[in-house]
């Protein structure tokens, strides 16, 4: 369903990617959760455009943000993994939300977390697989 909203869910997503950012980093040995936040989209524009991307960095509907908390993201190595959020008339079942892109850095505030938006690209996953 592609009109469905996760802004502001509490979403899940999974990975073996590092523990920080930068060379320091280590990848997991093991499948590793974190709880993160859906940024709405304009939120997450406004708050990448303070970062290195700069003022003019444009972000696509094709892509949705989810982080943003100190010490809590996705990282380097994560990238393909699936980002889940609770169907809002039954918790107990998911939606894969999104697919990790990429970020910024890891688990900085006010810094979220770039994810293909799977409910958009749906149609065109279908067409490809």
């Amino acid at each position: 369903r592609s009109n469905i909203n996760f802004d502001y869910s509490r979403c899940y997503a999974s990975g073996w990617g590092k523990d920080k950012f930068g060379k320091g980093g280590v990848n997991s040995v093991i499948l590793k959760k974190i709880d993160l936040p859906m940024v709405p989209h304009d939120t997450c524009k406004a708050n990448l455009r303070k970062t290195r991307l700069g003022r003019f960095f444009h972000l696509d509907q094709s892509l949705i943000c989810a982080g943003g908390e100190e010490g809590k993201s996705t990282c380097k190595g994560d990238g393909g993994s699936p980002l889940v959020c609770p169907n809002p008339n039954n918790p107990k079942r998911y939606y894969q939300a999104g697919i990790v892109a990429g970020g910024v850095s890891c688990g900085e505030e006010n810094v979220p977390g770039v994810y293909a938006n799977v409910p958009y690209l749906r149609n065109w996953i279908n067409e490809k697989l």
